[in-house]
């Protein structure tokens, strides 16, 4: 499991499995635990509706657990909070359909915020 850590209010980007810890608050852990469904409109296909991804983080504060949700889609509910915190999935790689990204691994760009 990789382990990284990030500021406040900055992009952290994390692979399945991936864990980062608050530098201003060690007692503060996110982990991109799993992807729970991927149903993006494939790019260059006509589609209804954006579709949607949805993630599984587990939030860890002061050794207390939060299983959180969160969204490609703002309709679906990006944002979450827990522990007077504000987690916000800003992106999803790769994107369906995009075969410059084939490859590439699983990644989630969060942003946490203080409330």
């Amino acid at each position: 499991m990789m382990i990284s850590d990030f500021k406040l209010n900055d992009t952290i980007i994390l692979g399945v499995n991936g864990m980062a810890i608050c530098e201003s608050d060690p007692n503060l852990f996110v982990k991109f635990d799993s992807l729970v469904n991927d149903s993006r409109c494939p790019k260059n296909a006509s589609c209804i509706w954006e579709g949607d991804a949805e993630i599984k983080i587990d939030m860890t504060y002061k050794k207390e657990l939060e299983k959180i949700n969160l969204h490609t889609s703002t309709k679906m509910g990006n944002t979450s909070e827990a522990f007077g915190y504000k987690l916000q999935l800003v992106g999803l790689t790769p994107y369906p359909g995009d075969e410059s990204q084939a490859n590439d691994p699983i990644q989630a760009s969060i942003i946490v915020t203080k409330l």
